[in-house]
């Protein structure tokens, strides 16, 4: 079926980056970013101990790629050190696999350097001209400036306000949604 000729080892390289699955033997660097508040403060998750990423990450292996309702993270290793700086989720929706979603989490000490502007551009590119995703979505945090600007400078469009929808660390938060469909990108590919 199409769900299963989605590579389970999606693995390709950018110019600084190789975006490969996140594994158990990433734990360390995995823990040095996912435990930190800053990097945790506008994502859908709480700063993670290091038994919480060690359970994540054994998850993670055992989920197939392409699978609908379950989100795959994809690690950002540094070239040619090896070091995961960050990771990409790619959530495939149940309701329609032809349309997902994606998350990135970056390390504090690589963030405005454009490493996650070039995983991004070689996910989607990959997503959209590989495997023909019709939609990608992406759900972020109203005062997450940094992301917004990311993705405005990808070509993402808002679609939504989502006014004090989610409780994070004592208080309503708002969302807003961003999206991009593959004739958008077709037409302003920046790969």
């Amino acid at each position: 079926s199409e769900q299963t000729n989605r590579t389970a080892t999606m693995k390709f390289e950018t110019a600084r980056l190789i975006i490969r699955p996140l594994g158990l033997e990433d734990l360390n660097d995995f823990h040095a970013y996912r435990s930190d508040v800053e990097v945790a403060r506008y994502q859908g998750y709480e700063p993670m101990s290091q038994t919480d990423c060690s359970e994540y990450l054994a998850k993670n292996e055992h989920t197939e790629f392409g699978s609908p309702g379950k989100w795959k993270q994809f690690a950002l290793e540094l070239q040619p050190n090896g070091k995961v700086i960050g990771d990409i989720g790619i959530h495939f929706r149940e309701e329609d696999p032809k349309t997902c979603e994606l998350g990135i989490s970056l390390h504090r000490q690589y963030q405005r350097k454009g490493f996650a502007k070039e995983g991004m551009l070689a996910v989607l590119d990959y997503l959209f001209c590989t495997l023909k995703v019709h939609r990608i979505a992406e759900r972020l945090d109203s005062e997450n400036e940094d992301s917004i600007k990311l993705l405005e400078s990808i070509g993402f469009r808002k679609e939504a306000f989502f006014l004090e929808n989610y409780f994070s660390d004592g208080q309503w938060r708002s969302e807003l949604q961003y999206a991009l469909l593959h004739r958008e990108w077709s037409r302003n590919s920046k790969v």
